[in-house]
This record gives structure tokens, C-alpha cells and sequence, in this order.
């Protein structure tokens, strides 16, 4: 596991899907987050705006485990 259990958490979906429902309707999918500014997530100061504020910048640390989680994916589903 990338991350382990304790760092899963589950929220209201809201509209951070954007056009992500017309892929749905299509294949069938899976959306998440990986946290690089969210409240309570790997954020630090100086991190912690918004996604689309022109402030915003990536907790770098939020890189690695996006790709990692990508990585493993393939993986798992590739090599089985």
C-alpha cells in the first residue's frame, strides 16, 4: 500500500470532477485525490491555497505518491 490505511479519508464529492463525469458515463472509473493542498492532507506552509488560486503551490511531496499510486496500478493490473 502507497499510503496505508490511516491516511485514506472519504469527503462529499463535490464538483472537483470537473468534465470527469462524461469519462464515467463511458469506462467505467475511479476518481481521487492526492492531497498536495488540501486541509488536513501533506500540506505545509506556504501550500495550503487552493487548487486554482493564482497562489497556489504543490506540495512536492504530492508528486511521488500520486505517481506511485499510478505505478502500483499498473502493476496490479498489468502484470496479474
Amino acid at each position: 500500500m502507497i499510503v496505508g490505511k490511516e491516511n485514506f479519508k472519504n469527503r462529499d464529492f463535490g464538483l472537483a470532477g470537473e468534465d470527469f463525469s462524461f469519462f464515467t458515463a463511458v469506462k467505467p472509473s475511479c476518481y481521487f485525490m492526492i492531497g498536495c493542498a488540501m486541509e488536513g492532507s501533506l500540506t505545509e506552509k506556504g501550500t495550503d491555497r487552493p487548487l486554482h488560486s493564482p497562489f497556489f503551490t504543490i506540495n512536492e511531496k504530492a508528486l511521488a505518491i500520486g505517481s506511485s499510486i499510478w505505478v502500483q496500478f499498473i502493476e496490479d493490473h498489468m502484470f496479474s
